[in-house]
């Protein structure tokens, strides 16, 4: 097989993983924090968000520092990092005792990501000219595929093995994609000069930065309204019918609950 095609395999899979290590929690946490000993309904909604946004919040904040990096010492060492970062942080996940180990553990979660866009550069590096819009449109999917049914998967998987071996499988499998691209990706990387004069290949990347901090934007603004105010926010509210006027506070709460009221009558 082809270099190129090799390493976008591996990409594809490590992108999807590491979207999935992100938003699988996103059914799981209230649960969790229920089953840690949270049952007021006003405590739940205030550790759920810290645990869920905080995770976003990091990952928009450190991606241009993960980039630069990458731009230093190569897109490999990145992916590695993230990979086995992600795969520690949700073992760890499976191992909380309070809600502030949630939430530290999230925050971590969030700072050490950055697989998807060290392997936009990668892929965007290695692919053949003729192939790179092809090989990045499959990137985005899956990043966006992994972030949509994460959700689902993390659900599926605690619903069928217990919540805490939902986050260790999502680790085994973030684990094997450190191992996948530490033995089947390769990188001749040479770190450009200081002051170095900018190439038309400079060009581009600066065009694909802007891309991916584009692509992060909109993505962080989408996960926390789709993940707060329509997954996170319905599994606890449906925990108690008290608990639907307590959530009222919240702007994203209170939207759930008309939607859940009103939604499958009103269209």
């Amino acid at each position: 097989m082809e270099l190129w095609k090799r390493t976008l395999y591996v990409c594809l899979f490590g992108a999807f993983m590491a979207s999935v290590g992100l938003s699988q929690a996103a059914p799981l946490i209230p649960l969790y924090l229920q089953d840690l000993g949270v049952h007021n309904q006003g405590d739940l909604a205030n550790w759920s968000g810290l645990a869920m946004g905080m995770t976003y919040l990091m990952v928009a904040l450190f991606a241009p520092f993960w980039g630069k990096l990458a731009d230093r010492k190569g897109r490999k060492l990145i992916l590695l990092r993230a990979s086995l970062g992600m795969a520690i942080t949700n073992a760890l996940l499976g191992f909380a005792q309070a809600p502030e180990h949630i939430v530290f553990i999230r925050i971590i979660n969030g700072m050490i990501s950055g697989f998807f866009s060290g392997s936009i550069t990668l892929v965007a590096t290695q692919t053949p000219q003729a192939q790179t819009g092809w090989a990045l449109g499959l990137l985005s999917a899956a990043n966006l595929g992994g972030s949509l049914l994460g959700p689902m998967i993390g659900g599926y998987i605690g619903g069928l093995f217990g919540i805490r071996y939902a986050f260790f499988i999502v680790s085994a499998l973030l684990g094997t994609a450190f191992l996948s691209t530490l033995f089947f990706v390769k990188e001749e990387f040479t770190p450009q000069p200081k002051g170095a004069s900018q190439s038309a290949g400079n060009v581009e990347s600066i065009h694909s930065r802007l891309e991916r901090a584009h692509l992060y934007f909109y993505r962080f603004l989408y996960l926390c309204f789709h993940h707060h105010g329509y997954r996170t926010y319905p599994s606890r509210l449906r925990t108690t019918n008290r608990g639907t006027r307590r959530g009222a506070h919240c702007p994203l709460g209170r939207f759930s609950i008309y939607r859940n009221r009103f939604g499958a009558n009103g269209g």
